[in-house]
C-alpha cells in the first residue's frame, strides 16, 4: 500500500510530470536549481510553458508547490520520496498503460535533487500566507456628499467628501472585498502609519546587512 495520499487538486500535475522527456526535465530542473529564492510561481508556470506548448504547466506548477512540505528536512531521501509518490500515481492511475511510471520517477527524483531554491521560496510562501486574510490589491474612491438645506434651492449649501478604501484579501484562497470609510483626519492617521512601517523596515534592513530579505 502507498504510504503518501495525494490531494485531488495536483494529481494531473504528476500526469504532465510524467510526459517530460530528458532534454525538457532537464531544463526545468536546471531553473528551478537557478531559480531565485522567493520568486513567484507564475515564474515557474511563465517558464514551463514558453519552453513546452504541449503541456498544462499550471498542474505541473501546483504539483511542484505542494513538494514544499515533503522535501522540509534535512533527512529526507529524495530516491525514497520520488518512489513512494510514483506508488501512490500508479494507485491511482493503474489502467492508465499510456503512463510512463518509470519516467515520472526518474523526473521526480531529478526535480528533488535540485529543489533547494524551490524548497526555501516555498517556506517563504507559507510565511506570507499564514494570516487569515493577505492584502492583494486596494484603492481609495472620494467622493463629495452634499447636505441640502431646507429650502431645497438654496445655493449655499454644507458638504462632506468621504473616501471609502477598498481592499481586496484572499481568505481561504478566495478573495473578498472590505469597504471602509473615511475622512480627511483618516487618511492622515492610515498616511502616518504606512509612513512609520516603512521606516521600520529601512531601520531592519540597516541592522541586518547580512540578510537578504525577499519582497513581493
Amino acid at each position: 500500500m502507498a504510504k503518501l495520499i495525494i490531494p485531488s487538486s495536483v494529481i494531473d500535475g504528476f500526469k504532465e510530470i510524467a510526459k517530460l522527456n530528458e532534454n525538457q526535465i532537464t531544463e526545468l530542473a536546471e531553473y528551478l536549481q537557478q531559480m531565485d529564492v522567493g520568486a513567484k510561481f507564475d515564474a515557474i508556470d511563465k517558464f514551463i510553458s514558453s519552453k513546452i506548448t504541449s503541456i498544462d504547466s499550471a498542474s505541473i506548477v501546483r504539483t511542484i508547490i505542494s513538494f514544499g512540505d515533503l522535501l522540509d528536512g534535512d533527512d529526507v531521501k529524495f530516491d525514497e520520496l520520488a518512489h513512494e509518490l510514483r506508488e501512490s500515481v500508479e494507485d491511482i492511475f493503474s489502467e492508465e498503460s499510456d503512463l510512463n511510471f518509470d519516467r515520472l520517477e526518474a523526473n521526480l527524483l531529478e526535480i528533488f535533487e535540485n529543489s533547494k531554491n524551490l524548497k526555501l521560496t516555498t517556506k517563504v510562501f507559507n510565511l506570507l500566507v499564514q494570516n487569515n486574510n493577505i492584502y492583494i490589491e486596494g484603492k481609495i474612491i472620494s467622493d463629495i456628499r452634499l447636505v441640502f438645506n431646507d429650502n431645497l434651492t438654496e445655493t449655499n449649501r454644507n458638504g462632506v467628501i468621504i473616501h471609502r478604501l477598498n481592499i481586496t484579501v484572499q481568505n481561504k484562497k478566495e478573495n473578498s472585498d472590505i469597504v471602509i470609510s473615511l475622512d480627511n483626519s483618516d487618511l492622515k492617521k492610515l498616511k502616518d502609519v504606512i509612513e512609520r512601517a516603512l521606516l521600520k523596515e529601512e531601520i531592519i534592513k540597516e541592522d541586518y546587512e547580512n540578510i537578504h530579505f525577499i519582497t513581493y
